[in-house]
């Protein structure tokens, strides 16, 4: 067995003591170091509604038991737009005299708002333990922002053109809208009405009639200072061409004209027997005539650019009497020769009154 000479023992004995008490040293001293502790988070989120940043920081603390309370005895909080800083101030947490904050529990600041063109937010703090133990390290977080947060809005857009007869209004919603746009069109004879179109929605349009679209405005709801005016304006060559017909017993005749201010139509008459026939009718002239004999059965299409073909039927158009017989007059004595000449004249008449009532309109198309 080995055994320790007598001459070194109490120089051991020393040792080990002054060795066990640092050691104990260390152990309590250290130990209140690595058991306090306090985290700063934070969140941003941009408010589309209104274009601000909506912040929310959170402070949670650790620390033994004996150290139930806690204050912070340094903030600084600071807000960056660009190059320009800014000290701001964070509720709930700020420098106190007393320990208002209970260990352990998360330390909310509540909602903060911001301009969107902030760029940057830093919230550093330090606290102290109503043990006496205090942080000489700044606890933080650095929250980057993009600078850009902006609320939701429409694009509203319209243009207008005037046709002969419409005020046609085109609405929509720019591509880079971020909010549905709900325009109102209000005319001052009365015509109203609302459209809504979503942020990616088609456009739509409104058709005015010339009649009560001498003054249009057109706003947005959600856009401040936006509105567009509007009028139904000429476009030019609004005349319409239009045309006749005329069925006697022998023919059935098409005539046409063209006011000044109508556009050049290109009319074909087209009929069930026989080659048809074109007829280029310019503004401010007339038609050539296009006749066709007369006969039984006989029908002609006529056809324009934009417009329905029309069917005549000589049949249904002719005057009934080219059907039936001419009677002949029982004439006698010397008053025979007045009274058939009476009669003729009377013939006449009721041949002119019948043949312009069997006269049709016909309405060509550019």
């Amino acid at each position: 067995m080995f055994r320790i000479p007598s001459a070194l023992r109490r120089p051991l004995a020393v040792a080990g003591a002054a060795f066990l008490g640092l050691a104990a040293a260390v152990v309590i001293g250290g130990s209140p170091a690595s058991a306090h502790h306090s985290t700063v988070v934070g969140a941003a989120e941009c408010d589309t509604n209104t274009g601000e940043y909506v912040v929310n920081w959170t402070v949670t603390s650790d620390a033994p038991p004996q150290a139930d309370h806690y204050k912070f005895y340094e903030v600084i909080a600071r807000q960056w737009v660009g190059e320009q800083v800014t000290e701001v101030q964070v509720p709930n947490i700020a420098v106190t005299e007393d320990f208002p904050h209970a260990t352990n529990e998360a330390l909310k600041s509540g909602e903060i708002r911001y301009a969107g063109n902030t760029t940057q937010l830093r919230l550093q703090v330090k606290a102290k333990w109503n043990n006496g133990y205090k942080e000489t390290d700044w606890r933080g977080q650095t929250l980057k922002l993009s600078g850009d947060c902006k609320p939701d809005m429409p694009k509203p857009h319209a243009e207008a053109n005037s046709d002969c007869e419409n005020l046609v209004i085109t609405l929509s919603n720019k591509a880079d809208a971020t909010k549905a746009a709900t325009f109102v069109v209000k005319g001052d004879k009365g015509f109203e009405k609302e459209v809504t179109i979503a942020k990616d929605g088609e456009p739509v349009t409104v058709t005015i009639p010339k009649a009560e679209a001498g003054n249009v405005t057109v706003t947005e709801k959600g856009t401040k200072d936006w509105s567009e005016k509007f009028s139904w304006k000429d476009p030019g060559n609004c005349g319409v061409p239009e045309g006749t017909y005329e069925a006697t017993c022998d023919s059935l005749t098409f005539r046409g004209e063209n006011p000044a201010d109508g556009v050049e139509v290109k009319v074909t008459f087209t009929p069930n027997e026989g080659e048809a026939v074109t007829r280029t009718l310019k503004p401010g002239t007339e038609m050539e005539p296009v006749v066709f004999e007369g006969k039984d059965g006989l029908k002609v299409t006529v056809s324009s650019e934009g417009a329905e073909d029309q069917v005549i039927d000589y049949d249904a158009e002719k005057p009934k009497e080219c059907d039936e017989d001419t009677p002949t007059l029982p004439v006698t004595g010397s008053n025979a020769g007045a009274i058939a000449g009476g009669a003729g004249g009377l013939l006449v008449v009721g041949a002119a009154v019948f043949f312009f009532a069997r006269r049709r309109r016909l309405r060509f198309t550019a």
